[in-house]
């Protein structure tokens, strides 16, 4: 049997095949900072708080703190915004103001 040089063999590392350990280190940290943009952009770009004291205070609500962005709940609503307030009938709420075309709704925890 002959032996079999490495050009050969039907194996080929992840470095060979995409170019070098350099080009796909340079593809890590590119996607990663990419995933790291769509993290945290949204929790700066898409929360008002000032918007989110307006409606929770029209809706009774009081001591109204907004928080960051919600990541859950508000589906395609453009300002997603987190709250922690005393409600109407005087007991703590948390929750989210979700804010998108059709108005603005209040959605608690």
């Amino acid at each position: 049997m002959a032996d079999l040089d490495q050009s050969d063999t039907p194996f080929v590392t992840v470095a060979g095949a995409f170019g070098g350990r350099r080009k796909v280190a340079a593809t890590a940290i590119a996607l990663a900072s990419v995933l790291g943009l769509c993290l945290i952009l949204p929790s700066v770009t898409c929360t008002s708080a000032r918007r989110t004291t307006e409606v929770l205070e029209a809706a009774g609500y009081r001591d109204v703190k907004p928080g960051g962005y919600h990541w859950v709940g508000c589906g395609k609503d453009r300002w997603a915004t987190e709250f922690r307030a005393t409600s109407p009938d005087g007991r703590r709420a948390t929750g989210a103001v979700c804010c998108g075309r059709s108005g603005c709704k209040i959605v608690r925890d």
